[in-house]
């Protein structure tokens, strides 16, 4: 997508890995374009790349390759940091990190805010940046911060792919040694729907799961019955919620 901004010529040196090439055009194009991030990343990609049958090379070479891309990803990362994807990359774990950056080491506290704005620019993954953090705080040694925002994670939906590989119930079972995630899932289920039919006596327990669920699919923290759950009730049975 992005290289459709750009000559096809480029475009077609991409589509048939001319890579050495394509990377000549894009050092012309930051001579006049030294700030545009998306030219650093390409280029970025180019130096990484390896067209069909690898090509030759000496070990110099390739590392003045990987040195170029690196220098191009932290330059891009200084024009563009707000790009998810360079954001995402500077929050892997150093061994990770290494190979893409310069400045492998990342200060926990920075990755935390980068965190903070993956989560607004990234909505869709919001939980497993806030599960990252919960990584980050245990690595400073704030059981107490780390704690909290994995309980309050108990009922969230993780989504399936992000660039980092993190577990929740591998944290879980580190920071609430004495807790057992099904039962603390299962005590607060039953706790929604205990206190959803004392306070709508003439509601099905289907009703109640049913709300459960959507409130659970609409948060990432934990789902306690509130009478204005109901509206999602209603906005699921088409019925009129009570006033």
């Amino acid at each position: 997508d992005i290289l459709k901004k750009y000559p096809e010529e480029l475009f077609l040196l991409f589509d048939f890995e001319k890579y050495d090439e394509a990377a000549e055009i894009l050092g012309q194009m930051l001579q006049t374009q030294p700030e545009n991030a998306e030219l650093y990343v390409l280029r970025a990609y180019c130096c990484l790349s390896h067209p069909c049958p690898p090509r030759t090379e000496s070990e110099a070479e390739r590392l003045r390759r990987e040195e170029q891309a690196r220098l191009d990803l932290d330059r891009a990362f200084e024009y563009a940091p707000d790009n998810v994807r360079l954001l995402r990359m500077h929050c892997q774990p150093p061994e990770r990190l290494r190979h893409w950056s310069n400045q492998p080491e990342i200060p926990f506290e920075k990755q935390l805010a980068f965190l903070d704005r993956l989560a607004e620019l990234d909505a869709e993954y919001a939980p497993a940046y806030r599960l990252a953090q919960g990584y980050c705080y245990e690595h400073m040694g704030d059981t107490t911060r780390a704690r909290m925002l994995i309980n309050n994670m108990i009922h969230t939906e993780l989504p399936k792919t992000v660039d980092f590989e993190l577990s929740f119930e591998e944290l879980f079972r580190r920071l609430e040694p004495d807790k057992d995630l099904k039962t603390e899932l299962e005590r607060d289920y039953k706790n929604y729907i205990r206190d959803f039919i004392a306070d709508n006596p003439k509601k099905k327990f289907r009703q109640a799961q049913l709300c459960w669920k959507r409130k659970r699919a609409a948060t990432a923290g934990m789902v306690h019955y509130e009478r204005e759950d109901l509206q999602l009730l209603a906005t699921s049975l088409g019925e009129r919620a009570p006033s």
